[in-house]
């Protein structure tokens, strides 16, 4: 496809960091600076490029245009394939492909948009605490994190969706990989201070990338008769939600394939530009009971409800709440001290509300709020 018929605002789309990024990537080379606000690229047999430093030129969609057209000449490659790949190329770039026709039932499209954003706001909350399950509202830190995150452009073939996650900050102190340094393979390593130094957009991406082959070897480490996979995978970013999400998006589909771009204006440890994982529909079953039992064995801290008193039992100040849990109302068991008990007598004759904090225990269908006391 032409570029004639991009609009300026596509091309305008494309960050300076992006388009050097590509350029180093392709063999180009940084030579000297030319006017205040442009460098000069050169390279064996490849014609000299002159990249700008800045998206506040008058013409600078004009010259991002000139040089798509010489990158995808040097690569061989179709322009508009170029264009998409570098108006994303300062993200982390999530792809969910189900298989079969490149159409799919509004239900079951809905399905996977709805599971691909469970997923990623799964591998956020496990960044921040690492967890069996989740209940509630995620934390602030996610809920801006996932505003922030954008559909990307339909793609052809199989029925795609892409998740734009907020641009990677280029790198700027200087400490990238250059060319020839040896890399590992996979994103599981002992690599840990790396990431903690690196920003919140590529620590939630690389997170995913491990939780996803967190579940793959624990599914296949449970079929072969292994011990609590699933639970030992949990501080690697496994969860009951990350687990039903992965069943809700493979199960109306032979196979979902799952692969994250790495954004090229930041390098990571891994020699590979791409990680890719499959889930079959035969997967969705195991996801699903997985995700039944760590969500049995959850707990959850320093949680705080509003309920009604149901019922009271003296023994053991034991009393009976409801209040909203998953999207529904649900029965929640606590244990009170005996003034808090005395309390909750007064407030179950008039029916009023209460607060109350503690520990959410899930077991079953059972949900126990443990050292519980009124607010």
């Amino acid at each position: 496809m032409s570029l004639r018929v991009v609009s300026a605002d596509s091309l305008r789309a494309i960050s300076p960091a992006s388009l050097s990024a590509y350029a180093r990537l392709r063999g180009w080379e940084k030579a000297e600076p030319y006017g205040a606000h442009s460098d000069v690229y050169v390279a064996t047999d490849l014609p000299e490029v002159i990249l700008p430093r800045t998206q506040r030129l008058a013409d600078y969609a004009d010259v991002a245009a000139r040089l798509i057209q010489i990158f995808a000449q040097a690569a061989d490659v179709d322009e508009s394939e170029l264009l998409r790949e570098l108006t994303i190329a300062d993200r982390d770039a999530i792809r969910v492909r189900a298989s079969g026709d490149h159409t799919v039932t509004v239900t079951d499209g809905l399905a996977l948009i709805a599971g691909a954003k469970d997923m990623i706001s799964a591998a956020a909350r496990s960044l921040f605490e690492p967890r069996a399950a989740y209940q509630g509202r995620p934390a602030k830190e996610v809920v801006e994190y996932l505003k922030r995150v954008r559909l990307g452009d339909v793609e052809q073939g199989s029925f795609v969706v892409t998740l734009l996650p907020p641009a990677v900050p280029p790198t700027v102190d200087g400490l990238q990989l250059p060319p020839g340094r040896e890399r590992i393979s996979g994103t599981h390593h002992n690599s840990d201070e790396w990431l903690e130094n690196e920003p919140i957009e590529r620590q939630t991406t690389w997170r995913l990338a491990d939780a996803l082959g967190a579940t793959r070897d624990a599914m296949a480490e449970t079929i072969g008769g292994g011990g609590d996979a699933f639970g030992n995978a949990i501080s690697r970013g496994t969860s009951a939600n990350l687990c039903k999400a992965l069943a809700d998006m493979t199960a109306p589909f032979e196979a979902l394939d799952l692969s994250l771009t790495w954004a090229l204006t930041r390098p990571t440890p891994t020699a590979d530009a791409m990680v890719r994982f499959e889930f079959t529909h035969e997967d969705s079953c195991i996801l699903r009971e997985a995700a039944r039992v760590l969500r049995e064995r959850s707990v959850q801290t320093n949680v705080r409800l509003i309920a009604t008193v149901e019922g009271l039992k003296r023994q053991g100040r034991e009393v009976a709440l409801r209040t909203q849990l998953d999207g529904g109302a649900r029965a929640v068991v606590a244990h009170l001290t005996r003034r808090d008990y005395e309390r909750a007598i007064d407030l179950h004759k008039t029916n009023a509300e209460v607060e109350m904090e503690g520990d959410l225990e899930c077991s079953g269908h059972r949900r126990s709020l443990l050292n519980a006391h009124i607010v």
